[in-house]
């Protein structure tokens, strides 16, 4: 069976680390998924009153250009409270900078 290749956005969990995510962005990426990986801001977005808002905001700006080069479906992998809270954040921010984006492809 083939998959359909799709773009991969992984939301990290309060205090994960770049080691933690590459182990998941690895098993996307060995079944030809493309992976952006995101650390979650988690301390710094809740002591901001927008703090998820803006982190939303740079995820939302980081998936745009990526799929401006390559136009793939989007699949979101998160995890714990964090990575549900960033992709609250993302979701928001998509739907009011980039609604084409999110309507066509999420």
């Amino acid at each position: 069976m083939t998959e359909k290749p799709v773009r991969v956005v992984v939301l990290g969990w309060h205090d994960a680390t770049e080691r933690h995510l590459r182990s998941i962005a690895n098993f996307h990426a060995a079944h030809g998924r493309a992976v952006l990986p995101f650390l979650s801001d988690a301390s710094g977005s809740l002591s901001r009153q927008r703090g998820f808002v803006e982190h939303g905001e740079k995820l939302a700006e980081t998936l745009a250009a990526a799929h401006a080069k390559e136009a793939l479906p989007i699949v979101f992998h998160s995890f714990s409270n964090a990575g549900l809270w960033s992709l609250a954040g993302l979701l928001d921010a998509l739907a009011a900078h980039h609604p084409a984006l999110l309507h066509a492809h999420v």
